[in-house]
């Protein structure tokens, strides 16, 4: 059942995902991706950019790589199955990577707006 012309009910997006609707709810899924998805943030030494990339690449986690300007210069997007599988992420494979420095990470709890698409915001009286 479409809400807008841009936005989805959590009923939608569950069947579509073929997940309980209080998954989604919850934060717990997105339709991009089934799993725990995340931000992390991390400092790499620039000399060191190209291995670092390809590092991260060989990942199936990672799903997208940006560098950034501030106090952190990468910004690496991640989905993980679970979050065992995401802690596990962050503490054996990132930490493994020469020049790679993870200054912090959050997991991504609601989407509000993805591909052009706005989606309706949790109403935590009905989780």
């Amino acid at each position: 059942m479409l809400l807008g012309a841009d936005s989805f009910s959590y009923s939608f997006v569950a069947r579509d995902a073929q997940v309980e609707r209080v998954t989604i709810m919850a934060g717990i899924h997105t339709p991009e991706a089934k799993g725990v998805k995340a931000i992390v943030i991390a400092n790499v030494d620039f000399r060191k950019l190209g291995s670092v990339a390809a590092a991260l690449l060989q990942f199936n986690e990672v799903r997208k790589i940006y560098v950034t300007t501030g106090k952190s210069n990468l910004a690496i997007e991640i989905t993980a199955k679970t979050v065992k599988s995401f802690h596990e992420f962050l503490t054996v494979k990132l930490s493994n990577i020469q020049g790679l420095s993870v200054a912090s990470s959050n997991m991504i709890t609601q989407i509000m707006k993805s591909n052009g698409k706005t989606m309706k915001p949790l109403d935590l009286r009905q989780v």
